[in-house]
């Protein structure tokens, strides 16, 4: 892959950026930390980025420059700040993602691009194949299974469940001869 010239990451920093108006953001733990999942519902997509990375994505408005939006954060962050090489990749991994909407010629482009892939033949027939609906976001019910049913999958439950298949196995052992005369009725009936 080819590192990025001096121009194309001044054209960057330059630019307005914002995300686009369907993409939902919301706060979640996991693994005890927080983090915030970005909702595409128009691709279907979900993305997770941590505190740090939400708090320069909101400030991206399409009115300010990417690289005023480093400056601001790094007067208020300080050293909880990004660096702007990591706002640099966030604002391209954003684009790639097709989550921004820009001004100017570079949207134009995008949007182009973004209509050439989604019309071309092996995703066209991807499309017809393999319809995608979205069925809302099931993290609140399994939140909630996992909060109930989560000791099902732990070591006490595991040992259990390995007693009670014993014991059938043993029940089957025991009364193999009335399985097999039912099994063979099943089978001549």
């Amino acid at each position: 892959m080819s590192q990025p010239t001096d121009l194309q990451i001044r054209e960057l920093a330059s630019s307005r950026p914002a995300l686009r108006a369907e993409v939902r953001s919301s706060l979640q733990q996991h693994r005890g930390k927080p983090v915030f999942l970005l909702e595409d519902p128009i691709q279907g997509r979900f993305f997770r980025v941590g505190p740090r990375e939400q708090a320069f994505i909101q400030r991206l408005d399409g009115v300010s420059t990417v690289s005023s939006v480093v400056a601001s954060l790094a007067a208020t962050e300080r050293e909880h700040a990004l660096t702007e090489q990591e706002c640099l990749a966030i604002v391209r991994w954003l684009a790639e993602a097709g989550l921004l909407v820009s001004t100017g010629t570079q949207a134009a482009q995008s949007a182009a691009e973004r209509a050439r892939r989604i019309w071309a033949p092996e995703q066209l027939a991807s499309r017809v194949f393999f319809l995608r609906v979205p069925l809302g976001n099931p993290d609140r019910l399994l939140g909630f299974l996992v909060r109930w049913m989560g000791w099902t999958l732990s070591w006490p439950a595991l040992v259990v469940w390995g007693m009670v298949v014993v014991w059938g196995a043993g029940v089957v052992a025991t009364e193999s001869g009335r399985f097999l005369g039912a099994a063979r009725q099943q089978v001549t009936a």
